[in-house]
């Protein structure tokens, strides 16, 4: 099993990860990469800050829909993700959307993914999608395994994800093709 670094549980070990990265409580998932678009740049660099989004699909069709942002050329600042599970696809009530926020960051001990408090994040004011989940709730309910297999399927699934992340060398324990 792999674990999610900075997520922490009562015995001091990460986040439990199914092995499958495409695979999330029954559902095989599919990644359909959407949208990039520049939102503005650094004020000291000038480097792009873009955000791209796309969809997830299971064997019912749509299942969840998630969307990222960065600054190319600042690994040290991370990506900033949200995940929207639930009430997507024709037929689903969108009521049911459930917004979990994500970041990737660096550290001293490692690399990896934490949950936010998404009312707090950028993605805050996105009605569309659904409610925004603060992280004692995303972690106590079961949310977080499932946001973290999604973006396991999606870093597997949409390379703009990795290459947003920065230089493979900083990943730790994720599942990169291509990483040594």
């Amino acid at each position: 099993m792999r674990y999610h670094p900075h997520e922490q549980d009562s015995e001091g070990q990460g986040e439990r990860m199914d092995s499958s990265a495409n695979s999330v409580m029954g559902r095989v998932l599919s990644i359909d990469p959407g949208a990039e678009r520049v939102d503005g740049h650094c004020a000291t660099c000038g480097h792009e800050t873009r955000t791209f989004r796309g969809f997830v699909n299971d064997q019912q069709g749509a299942y969840a829909v998630y969307l990222g942002t960065y600054t190319a050329s600042h690994p040290e600042l991370g990506v900033e993700m949200a995940v929207s599970i639930g009430g997507w696809g024709v037929g689903n009530d969108p009521a049911l959307k459930q917004c979990v926020a994500l970041e990737f960051r660096a550290s001293d001990t490692g690399a990896g993914w934490r949950v936010r408090d998404a009312g707090d994040s950028c993605w805050a004011t996105i009605d569309m999608l659904g409610q925004m989940l603060p992280r004692a709730q995303v972690m106590e309910s079961g949310i977080a395994s499932e946001a973290f297999a999604i973006i396991d399927a999606v870093w597997l699934g949409d390379p703009r994800l990795a290459a947003a992340a920065g230089d493979c060398s900083l990943l730790v324990q994720m599942p990169v093709a291509g990483c040594s």
